[in-house]
């Protein structure tokens, strides 16, 4: 068999009976020879409308979390065509932007109106329909079928990164990228055929796609497709579906902290919870190890990378609380400033490569120009590493704060900010200073009565004099990106302090 995501399909032949995919509620039960049969009806029908397309033509995915996003991409990457997944949520004019860029061959989405038909149609891009019994209208008539299985280095999934500066790059990963990544998140977490995983991330995101649906598809367990994440029916569908695992963002773990029926899961039912995507508070990681009585793993990924990237360990390996753990099946080096490497415990940005890393943006030669550094791909990530290889964040190297000559770690203020009792959520950021160039200011949600002053004073007893924000802005929610990450360059802006 290729080396590509049709490797999945040894599973409907070594457990058919065994059930693949789950909607919560009772809704769907599907089994792996079920899906693998729908992935193959519908890739059957695909391959003579794209038989005389060119090569790497995309199609775009527009889906909320169900079974007809999981068929599709499936059935795409079956064919050997690139598939292309859209927030559902976007504008007309936001979601026209990626199509016009990119112009697929076609846009997949579900039946009715909505703003991605809007834009798609806007930009000439034909829209079909897939229905809930997987079956597609809207496409044209085709030619012969293309039965040629993709290759290793056939691209299966095309994203935009997600940075917070500047214009989105395209990011192609191959099947190649995507098995290597799946591989080392299911060694790292030793996935199993036992293992089932509520799945509550968005899938036109990695984090989503690639950790929670296709590693867990691979290791042969069982998916728990929640629609979306819901805080009030978390509890619910993991008393009901008891799955062993989930992954989300920092923000989900603490929206979880807030509801009180948490307490009703019993301790120990997840074998792992693991935290991802963004910078998770030790508070946070305590809290939910005390309630649900299970290990909190943090770890580090990024979209260049097909995600992981590092974890920290099951137990009994040591978990280090602050870090993302350790390299996950790549290499991962500190480098200085002229890209030299570092050793242990010295600052700079990291760098990191491997079988699951792309080979570069989509025709952009500028941005591969200054990514890549010896065979290095540049995360544009502040870190260090330890002695005993466990990887430090620092921050976002764009996002630092140039006080007078001073660079400063929003993340660093971040830490000390969530670590102070009254606060729930925290982001530093800068401000354009006459005097400084830029002051530290940061803003906060609170869960208690602390009112500014007091957040400052714990501040100061915390962090050197040039790093504590010399404004506090109380706010009622932070500003987040798609994917769940705290959009902190949005904030000066947002605030009207630029």
């Amino acid at each position: 068999m290729t080396k590509s995501l049709r490797i999945l399909e040894q599973n409907s032949q070594e457990r058919a009976d065994k059930i693949a995919l789950t909607v919560p509620g009772g809704e769907l039960n599907l089994s792996y020879a079920q899906l693998t049969d729908a992935i193959i009806k519908t890739a059957e029908s695909i391959q003579p409308v794209v038989a005389g397309w060119p090569k790497n033509r995309p199609i775009a995915l527009s889906f909320s979390n169900c079974p007809e996003f999981v068929v599709s991409f499936l059935a795409l990457a079956w064919c050997g065509i690139p598939a292309m997944p859209l927030n559902p949520a976007l504008t007309a004019d936001l979601a026209a932007e990626p199509l016009a860029d990119e112009q697929p061959g076609a846009l997949i989405t579900a039946p009715g109106p909505s703003a991605l038909r809007e834009a798609a149609t806007r930009v000439g891009v034909p829209c079909w329909t897939m229905h809930p019994d997987f079956r597609i209208d809207g496409m044209p008539e085709g030619g012969k079928a293309r039965n040629t299985a993709p290759g290793p280095d056939s691209i299966a999934l095309l994203l935009q990164t997600s940075g917070t500066t500047g214009k989105p790059k395209w990011v192609p990963l191959t099947h190649a990228n995507l098995l290597a990544s799946i591989s080392n998140i299911t060694t790292t977490y030793k996935l199993s055929p036992d293992d089932s995983t509520l799945l509550v991330m968005p899938l036109f995101h990695v984090h989503g796609l690639v950790a929670a649906l296709l590693a867990t598809l691979y290791s042969g367990g069982r998916v728990i497709l929640a629609p979306r994440f819901s805080a009030s029916h978390f509890v619910e569908w993991t008393l009901a579906e008891r799955p062993t695992w989930y992954t989300a963002v920092p923000s989900i773990h603490q929206i979880l902290l807030g509801q009180p029926e948490l307490q009703n899961i019993p301790k120990g039912q997840f074998r792992f919870i693991r935290s991802c995507s963004s910078f998770l508070a030790p508070e946070t990681l305590t809290r939910i190890e005390e309630l649900l009585g299970t290990p909190l793993l943090e770890a580090y990924g990024m979209t260049e990378a097909a995600h992981q990237i590092a974890s920290n360990p099951l137990p009994p390996g040591d978990r280090v609380v602050g870090s993302v753990g350790q390299a996950t099946g790549v290499e991962v080096a500190i480098l200085g400033t002229g890209g030299d490497i570092l050793g242990p415990g010295k600052k700079g940005e990291l760098a990191v490569r491997g079988e699951n890393v792309m080979n570069g943006y989509l025709d952009n030669p500028e941005a591969n120009a200054s990514t890549f550094c010896n065979g290095y791909l540049r995360t544009g990530d502040l870190g260090e590493i330890d002695a005993n290889g466990y990887i430090r964040l620092l921050g976002r190297l764009k996002e630092l704060i140039n006080r007078g000559g001073e660079k400063i770690s929003p993340a660093q203020i971040d830490d000390v900010l969530l670590n102070i009792t009254g606060v729930e959520k925290a982001a530093a950021f800068g401000v354009p200073d006459t005097i400084y160039g830029e002051v530290v200011h940061a803003a906060v949600v609170q869960n208690g009565a602390l009112d500014e002053a007091e957040i400052l004073d714990r501040c100061r007893e915390k962090l050197p004099r040039f790093m504590v924000p010399v404004k506090i802005h109380i706010v009622t929610e932070l500003p987040l990106g798609p994917s769940g990450k705290v959009n902190r360059n949005t904030l000066p802006k947002a605030l009207g302090l630029a």
